[in-house]
C-alpha cells in the first residue's frame, strides 16, 4: 500500500526542492490575495502546499461499495486531489481510473506516481472533452468549490451509466473561520439536487448514490 503523505514529500522534494516543502496552503491563498474567482482558480492550479493539504484526506469507507461495480468498470474521479482515492482503488487493479484535476502540480504528481509504480489502468486526463462512459464516478471534496456545481454535475451524469454510482463526498465545514473563503456552498440542498436528477441513495449510505434505469 502506498504511503500518501510520504509520496507527497519525496515527490515535492524531487520536483521544488525542500524549501517548498510544508508551504501552509493559506499563506499561498493569502499572497495571491484571492479575491475573485479567477484568482481561486490560479490558487488551485499552483498550490503545492494544496497538494500536501490533500494528501492527508481521509478515506471514507463508503467508497468500499464501489467494489461491488462489474470487474472492468471505467471510473472517474473528478477533482481527484492528491489522488485518496484513485490510488485506493487501484490497489484491486480491477478498474480502469480516470483521474481529473484542473490543478497541475496535482495532476503531475499522479503521473509520477503512474510512472514510479506501473498503474497501467490509470488514465490521466488532460481535460474533460472525453467519449468514455462510466459505471462509477467519485466527487470527493470537490462539489463545494464549483461555483455552479449544478451545471457541472449534470455535464458528468450524461456520461455515467444507468445503475452506475456516485459517491459525492462534500466538505461541509466553511472555510470562513480560517479566512479562507474557498467553499461557495454549505451543501445542505445537495441531497434533494441528486434526487431531482435521478439518483437514489446506495442501501443505508451516505455519500453513495444510483443512478436509476429509465
Amino acid at each position: 500500500m502506498i504511503n500518501l503523505q510520504d509520496e507527497v514529500k519525496q515527490y515535492l522534494m524531487e520536483r521544488y526542492g525542500k524549501e517548498t516543502f510544508g508551504l501552509p496552503f493559506k499563506r499561498e491563498f493569502d499572497k495571491l490575495k484571492v479575491d475573485c474567482k479567477k484568482k481561486l482558480k490560479e490558487f488551485y492550479v499552483s498550490s503545492k502546499g494544496y497538494l500536501e493539504a490533500n494528501s492527508v484526506h481521509r478515506i471514507s469507507p463508503e467508497i468500499e461499495h464501489f467494489r461491488s461495480l462489474p470487474l472492468g468498470s471505467n471510473i472517474l474521479d473528478f477533482g481527484g486531489g492528491a489522488g485518496t482515492y484513485t490510488l485506493h482503488l487501484l490497489e484491486d487493479s480491477v478498474y480502469n481510473i480516470f483521474y481529473y484535476d484542473i490543478s497541475e502540480i496535482q495532476t503531475d504528481f499522479m503521473r509520477y506516481i503512474k510512472s514510479k509504480y506501473y498503474y497501467n489502468n490509470l488514465v490521466i486526463l488532460k481535460d474533460m472533452n472525453i467519449s468514455e462512459k462510466f459505471n462509477g464516478l467519485i466527487l470527493a471534496d470537490v462539489i463545494e468549490h464549483l461555483p455552479d456545481y449544478g451545471s457541472v454535475l449534470k455535464k458528468l451524469f450524461k456520461r455515467l451509466n444507468y445503475g452506475g454510482m456516485v459517491f459525492a463526498k462534500p466538505e461541509f465545514e466553511n472555510h470562513r473561520t480560517t479566512g479562507m473563503q474557498i467553499h461557495f456552498h454549505d451543501m445542505h440542498d445537495f441531497p434533494k439536487f441528486m434526487k431531482d436528477q435521478g439518483f437514489v441513495r446506495y442501501k443505508d449510505t451516505k455519500y453513495v448514490w444510483v443512478k436509476r434505469g429509465r
